[in-house]
């Protein structure tokens, strides 16, 4: 994932900005944290299904057993994280 993904996810999740002043402490809200990490888990859950399938893809007639992975993937929640 790269930098500006990540600093996206984390604007989107409420998180206003990085403070760059020596010992100065970020807030972050509980609940920003954990929208935060959801927008993360969600982003590379994807980003493995869509590699999943593109072996699929490569192994067609062959086997069906990247496109299972895959929907093993995406049969998690995001909500896990949070509990």
């Amino acid at each position: 994932m790269k930098r500006d993904e990540i600093i996206r996810m984390a604007r989107e999740a409420g998180w206003n900005g990085i403070y760059s002043q020596p010992l100065m402490s970020i807030r972050m809200q509980e609940e920003d944290f954990l929208r935060f990490a959801a927008l993360v888990v969600a982003a590379e859950r994807q980003r493995i299904v869509n590699l999943l399938m593109e072996q699929h893809e490569m192994a067609k007639d062959i086997h069906n057993y990247w496109k299972v992975a895959a929907e093993w993937v995406q049969v998690g929640t995001d909500e896990e994280i949070c509990k």
